[in-house]
């Protein structure tokens, strides 16, 4: 008889351990799935490194296109100025080319 309380007292003990690590191994598989879940939710940083470099492309070509309308403005101001040193009219290609010699000359730039 005592050979089977024995028995029966190792029996439920190795149930309560069995029955412990089970627990135990319930809790880490929660933090496994719940660490998988947010892993999931995660941003693919490939994405964003590429979004990152479209970005800065478009600030480029924003950048760019600024500096075409400096440059279109400058031109057009000039323009203005030699038509108005000619009274208001347009004169043919050749004395539009020394007038922009002229002009350009007075800004203390050399001829091109």
């Amino acid at each position: 008889m005592d050979i089977k309380k024995t028995k029966l007292a190792r029996t439920k003990t190795d149930i309560e351990k069995t029955n412990n690590e089970i627990d135990t191994l319930n809790r880490q598989n929660k933090r496994q799935e719940a660490l998988k879940q947010f892993i999931r939710d995660m941003p693919d940083p490939i994405k964003f490194v590429e979004q990152k470099n479209s970005l800065i492309d478009l600030k480029n070509c924003v950048k760019n296109w600024e500096r075409k309308i400096e440059i279109a403005e400058v031109a057009a101001k000039k323009a203005r100025q030699i038509i108005k040193a000619n009274g208001g009219h347009i004169i043919d290609d050749e004395q539009m080319h020394m007038e922009v010699q002229e002009y350009q000359n007075s800004d203390g730039r050399q001829e091109m």
